[in-house]
């Protein structure tokens, strides 16, 4: 076959790639990401979550570690970088409500090529009580974890690559009812030109190369994020062959013991409704090295307690959620990674509760019942949209600033009452240290721990839908 036709078969294979694929992704909201989420893995790697609670903001910034530390340093630096330039954005802002707080957001996903290669990407939003939109950006790391190195386009591709990349961009998009209209202007000509800081922004997988562009970088604002799946083959005489050879991915994937929920099983409690009642619950979590010996403090003493987990970290802790359930703990959800809810639009709101509903059903079968909003904040509009009971507390042990477990144990300990709700955060291990001695103390005194809907459903209450709970008042 001539060249000529060669051409023409893989303008072809785009056009039904396109057809298949960006027609689906350009039905959902534009302002946001619109990679394949079938491509990427939350599952990979160990997720590290930073949640902070400020007077004038909040930051919720998660990535993944390998357990390389040049790798994992590399990443973390990235990540500190970019909490520092917030924080001198935030400076000396002026608050006028603290359900609106300043707000950064840093959530990824991770892409396999192979044993030895992973693809990162960020997706990062900031904003500012200023700001008329969040300010949106996406950052993208290639490594090879085998040589330790972070890779660059060039060093995965040779000869005159970035042409070839320049002009099957321009085509991808020229054939897209959606784009079309913009393929002639300054900023998507500019935007598109084969040079490597247009396409610095890329992804590896084991069939294609994605590359990622900039809100505002080849189409106007309105477009959002946008990107381009190339297939290998049309990249073929490009790519070096020792970035070209999949392999297993298996290596990545979390150890996650295989627990198998029966509810029939399930060890079944009694709770005297006559005897006082506390509820501890715990946000941001699951985190192997708090939540674990926080069940194990429970299991020793017969108590439970209601976990608030983020559905990012659900896929990388799966034998911790099966266990909360089977040892009679409640999961309520906390959102999907830990947006300001109050700040966000309807859609997204129901996005963060959908992929936690998602992600839990998925490994225990079943969804949560109650929802507690991110930083305690909520308005008129948050509970018009809720779906669920929100719980709140009546005891705020601000474990989060402290990290001092005996300061932790004496809050709770100095200030509980028949029809608490205890907020603590199982992403600290201090937590899990102050619980070793609220556990067994609140049960000497006569309390009984636990889980919300116990807290109510014994004695006859039905939590309704969009409704705030600080305190079971029943239990005076």
């Amino acid at each position: 076959m001539d060249k000529k036709g060669k051409i023409i078969i893989l303008i072809l294979i785009l056009c039904i790639l396109i057809s298949i694929g960006i027609g689906i992704k350009h039905s959902k909201d534009k302002s946001r990401e619109v990679l394949s989420i079938n491509l990427a893995h939350k599952d990979l790697g160990q997720i590290v979550s930073i949640i902070e609670y400020g007077e004038k903001s909040v930051i919720a910034a998660h990535y993944p570690i390998f357990g390389n530390s040049t790798i994992d340093d590399n990443t973390r630096l990235m990540i500190f970088e970019h909490i520092d330039k917030f924080d001198t954005l935030v400076g000396d802002i002026s608050l006028e409500d603290k359900n609106y707080k300043a707000e950064l957001n840093i959530d990824y996903e991770v892409y396999p090529k192979g044993k030895d290669i992973v693809s990162i990407k960020f997706l990062i939003e900031e904003n500012l009580p200023y700001y008329a939109h969040p300010n949106i950006t996406v950052e993208t790391i290639v490594y090879n974890l085998k040589s330790e190195k972070e890779l660059v386009l060039g060093d995965v591709m040779k000869g005159k690559y970035l042409e070839r990349i320049s002009k099957i961009t321009r085509e991808y998009f020229s054939i897209n009812d959606t784009y079309a209209p913009y393929i002639n202007s300054e900023l998507f000509l500019k935007g598109t030109e084969p040079l490597k800081e247009n396409y610095n922004n890329f992804l590896l997988t084991d069939d294609k190369i994605i590359f990622v562009f900039q809100k505002y970088e080849v189409f106007p604002g309105m477009l959002g994020v946008v990107s381009v799946e190339i297939p290998n083959e049309a990249l073929d005489e490009f790519l070096k062959s020792s970035t070209n050879n999949p392999q297993s991915t298996e290596v990545f994937i979390s150890d996650n013991r295989d627990y198998t929920i029966d509810l029939e099983t399930t060890k079944v409690r009694n709770v005297d409704p006559s005897k006082p009642m506390v509820a501890l619950t715990f946000d941001d979590g699951p985190y192997s090295k708090a939540t674990i010996p926080i069940l194990d403090t429970l299991k020793e003493h017969n108590s439970v307690a209601t976990f608030f987990v983020l559905g990012n970290r659900v896929a990388n802790h799966k034998d911790i959620i099966k266990r909360i359930v089977m040892e009679g703990s409640e999961i309520g959800n906390h959102s999907y990674n830990h947006k300001q809810l109050t700040t966000i639009s309807s859609k997204e709101f129901k996005t963060q509760i959908d992929k936690t509903q998602n992600a839990v059903m998925e490994v225990i079968g079943s969804t949560p019942t109650i929802m507690r909003p991110t930083y305690g904040s909520y308005d008129d509009k948050l509970r018009s949209q809720a779906t669920m009971p929100m719980i709140l507390w009546s005891i705020d042990t601000e474990d989060w600033k402290s990290r001092d477990p005996q300061k932790i144990a004496k809050h709770v300990l100095d200030n509980v009452k028949d029809g608490d709700i205890v907020l603590m955060h199982d992403i600290f291990v201090t937590t899990a240290e102050a619980v070793e001695v609220i556990v067994p103390e609140l049960i000497n005194r006569g309390f009984q721990l636990v889980t919300i809907s116990e807290l109510y459903g014994i004695q006859g209450q039905v939590l309704e839908v969009g409704n705030i709970y600080r305190h079971n008042k029943n239990n005076p």
